[in-house]
């Protein structure tokens, strides 16, 4: 096995991504010093433990209930294993009770799109997020 295809493999295991994702990703690296690059700003590196946090308590085939990770120096993208893996992300969106009291991750927005649902933090936005939804479903369209 070539350096090139072990260090792919690698990576792979690491994120659950599909292999042409991983070769695409890994040669515009200009070393592999960083396989799983570090968040550039400190709100990106905060959303992302809020997120593992809420993911924390999944239960399913894959750990977390995450079956693809593709990291990012600017954004993380998710891929769930279940819908129901949605849920505990929803916890995490600033809201009030009947007393008022506050819940949920200060200057934490969501929205909706195509492609997924984008977590944001901080107030110009330089911490994201990019939950999809499993394979052949999206959170918009019933699953088939």
């Amino acid at each position: 096995m070539l350096i090139k295809e072990y260090v792919v493999d690698v990576r792979r295991q690491f994120t659950g991504e599909s292999l042409m994702g991983a070769r695409e990703r890994l040669s515009s690296l200009r070393d592999w010093s960083e396989l799983v690059p570090a968040a550039r700003e400190g709100n990106q590196a905060r959303l992302e433990s809020y997120v593992l946090q809420a993911l924390g308590g999944g239960r399913g085939r894959h750990p977390l209930g995450i079956s693809e990770v593709i990291p990012g120096t600017d954004q993380l993208v998710l891929r769930l294993e279940s819908r129901e893996s949605l849920a505990p992300l929803l916890l995490l969106l600033p809201h009030r009770d009947r007393r008022r009291s506050r819940h949920g991750v200060r200057d934490l927005r969501a929205s909706a799109g195509a492609r997924g649902i984008e977590l944001v933090l901080g107030r110009t936005g330089d911490g994201r997020a990019l939950v999809l939804g499993p394979r052949h479903c999206s959170f918009a369209d019933p699953c088939a």
